[in-house]
């Protein structure tokens, strides 16, 4: 019987503040970590709720003069809100009405959940169902109710987002990815994948790419599980979606069949996934497999973070202490960081560092990208609060923001 082990993590996104002379690429301390001891200064800090209760959130984001969180008290059961917060941090340009509550109890906070911005429109989604909202002004410009069954996640390609719908009550008899421009609410069906053998289905959003002759391509996941006894399994399809045509699948590619629910990453005509210990490399057109690197069996899964490629590497975040560094092209370990925390957020790269929060220590790392050495590492200090989500860095004011659940902070690089 295959092994399982699904988990799922929370994912956060922002970014601003007030500009001033650059620092030079590298010019970061290197300081032992002491819990004492900030190593960025605290340009500002916000309360996410009013009486600073702690809150979930979905993954903030930068847009104009202002960063977007969402707000859902975990003990008072409140709907959740949203807010777009000042830049400057003195208070909220908006905040939503009590209608937004309306069909929307819950926003979608976890990573891999695709919310985006597409030029003033924030689409993300509400008890699973997709939205749109206004983001000069917060009000909702449409909410699309999906029966019976839906994903919880979505993907968005230029001006298009992409969802999933199912058929039946789990187990699941069929499922398929569904598809609408962001401005109008109209929804089509792009491919339907049935069970087999028992299993129920879910398919995960798509990932892209073009080919030569401007074919856009799906890259996708299709998550399969059954009882009696429990087995679990997913495979990995490759779709044209301008030809209507399959151009490959790995059906069950993987011994243990569990995986992480990000689409794959696409980079170079080669297609990168994560199963749940082991990351595949497959060509891109032909679907051959030119590599793969185990991880060890247990807590080292793959499951909680995603994969980011910046100077040549590939930066591999297990779900343990263990960071990654190989190489794109032939798979080969180009270093291997320990200690650097567990049940990472998602990473980003800047300028040579590679940031991500911890929900295992709670504290934000900053982790050399050349070397695998870690930098620094910044403690959530006050309330007990945990940095479990991702940071995000605006690259021209050099500001790093991420938030504890209680406040939103705005640091300096």
């Amino acid at each position: 019987m295959k092994h399982i082990l699904l988990i799922w993590n929370i994912t956060l996104l922002l970014s601003a503040c007030s500009e001033e002379e650059p620092l030079l690429n590298g010019n970061y301390p290197n300081v032992p970590y002491d819990p004492n001891v900030v190593p960025l200064e605290l340009v500002w800090k916000y309360p996410l709720y009013a009486d600073t209760l702690p809150v979930l959130s979905m993954a903030p984001m930068l847009y104009q003069n202002g960063v977007l969180v969402s707000r859902q008290t975990m003990t008072l059961g409140l709907d959740a809100t949203m807010m777009l917060l000042d830049t400057n941090g003195t208070g909220p340009i908006w905040t939503t009405d009590p209608s937004f509550c309306d069909e929307c109890h819950s926003l979608s906070i976890l990573s891999g959940d695709g919310n985006a911005i597409w030029q003033n429109i924030f689409i993300g989604l509400c008890d699973a169902d997709p939205r749109a909202v206004d983001m000069n002004t917060g009000s909702v410009l449409w909410h699309h109710t999906i029966t019976p069954g839906h994903g919880p996640r979505i993907s968005i390609l230029q001006d298009e987002v992409f969802h999933t719908n199912n058929t039946g009550i789990n187990p699941f008899t069929s499922t398929s990815i569904v598809r609408s421009k962001i401005i109008d609410n109209v929804w089509d069906t792009i491919i339907t994948i049935n069970a087999v053998d028992a299993y129920s289905v879910q398919i995960e959003p798509p990932a892209f790419d073009f080919n030569a002759q401007g074919d856009t391509l799906l890259f996708f996941q299709v998550r399969g599980w059954k009882s009696g006894p429990y087995d679990e399994k997913y495979d990995l399809y490759a779709y044209n979606m301008s030809a209507d045509s399959m151009v490959w699948v790995k059906y069950d590619p993987d011994p243990f069949g569990g995986s992480a629910i990000y689409p794959p990453t696409i980079y170079d005509h080669k297609v990168y996934f994560q199963a749940a210990w082991t990351l595949y490399c497959y060509d891109e057109y032909s679907g051959e497999e030119l590599w793969h690197q185990n991880m060890p069996i247990g807590t080292e899964d793959l499951l909680y973070s995603n994969l980011l490629i910046a100077e040549n590497k590939l930066i591999v975040k297990t779900s343990g202490e263990t960071l990654y560094a190989f190489d794109p092209v032939s798979g080969m370990q180009l270093w291997k960081a320990d200690d650097v925390g567990a049940s990472p957020s998602d990473m980003v790269y800047f300028e040579g560092v590679v940031y991500y929060g911890s929900g295992g220590d709670g504290n934000i790392h900053a982790v050399n990208i050349s070397s695998g050495e870690q930098l620094w590492e910044l403690d959530a200090g006050e309330n007990n609060g945990v940095f479990w989500s991702s940071v995000v860095i605006d690259p021209l004011l050099r500001r790093l923001y991420a938030h504890n659940n209680i406040y939103l902070y705005c640091y300096k690089l």
